[in-house]
């Protein structure tokens, strides 16, 4: 996995293309990306938004299931929250670009 996120960022780096890489939901995954991130895509890490969002509505995460227990995947609401995290992430790394 890391060797394949490698590739995907010297290609970005290549091309000048950014690229965002999308972990943590349910806090998982994010040893993925662990090492140099210079090396690979710009990690973008969604479980702290998640997490305050949570707190905000005093929800659990379960609520942002597409079918507790059994399907875990984000609903519409945590679709929601990924697309607004992502679009900021977006712009963020638009206005830093030369």
């Amino acid at each position: 996995m890391r060797a394949a996120l490698r590739a995907i960022g010297a290609e970005a780096r290549r091309r000048s293309l950014p690229v965002l890489l999308l972990l943590g939901w349910a806090g998982l995954d994010r040893e993925i990306a662990r090492g140099p991130e210079a090396e690979g895509p710009s990690v973008v890490d969604m479980w702290p938004d998640i997490k305050r969002h949570l707190a905000e509505t005093r929800r659990d995460f379960e609520s942002l299931w597409v079918k507790p227990p059994v399907d875990n995947h984000p609903n519409e609401e945590g679709h929601a929250i990924i697309g607004r995290l992502l679009a900021e992430r977006i712009l963020q790394h638009a206005l830093r670009r030369p």
